[in-house]
């Protein structure tokens, strides 16, 4: 009796694991490169900014406070690994419009007092996407009314990697 449970169970985890490998997904769309130059998406300008003092943690509720005080989406990721010595940890904060056509992405770890932030923009329709330097100034102001001081800002041409000198990533 419960091997044929997990028989039928199978079959429905089985069908939706054939959709998924052939993509079958109503809102996203990769666009074609000519939409991609044409509406110059990616990263437009970058900036280094010291980590507040309490590091990593309290980078994070700075984050946390001003994605809700804008009203913008936020996510994250990153790993630590405390066993190794010292311990390390990364994290990518990742700051969204609404429409997820601007981000912020702001990289840190507890291995420099430093952290990387970048705004660049997408759009899964392949049109012009949401403008995105009010965003930028916005973060900005941010930073600089936390007291956080910038260390270099600079714009990054379209068909840059979202990388700046300095910063471990």
């Amino acid at each position: 009796m419960y091997s044929c449970k997990m028989k039928w169970m199978a079959i429905p985890v089985g069908i939706l694991m054939v959709l998924a490998a052939r993509g079958v997904h109503a809102d996203v769309t990769i666009c074609p490169d000519e939409a991609a130059r044409k509406f110059q998406y990616g990263a437009k300008e970058g900036m280094q900014f010291e980590l507040p003092k309490g590091g990593l943690p309290t980078l994070k509720d700075l984050i946390l406070s001003y994605a809700n005080e804008q009203k913008l989406l936020y996510s994250a990721t990153g790993f630590a690994d405390p066993e190794k010595a010292p311990g390390v940890e990364k994290v990518t904060h990742i700051l969204q419009s609404r429409s997820s056509e601007v981000s912020i992405e702001i990289n840190a770890d507890n291995h420099s007092n430093v952290a990387l932030a970048i705004v660049q923009t997408f759009s899964f329709h392949c049109v012009a996407a949401e403008e995105w330097k009010p965003y930028w100034r916005h973060f900005e102001k941010f930073i600089k009314n936390m007291n956080l001081k910038i260390l270099s800002e600079r714009p990054i041409r379209p068909t840059h990697p979202s990388h700046m000198p300095g910063v471990p990533y």
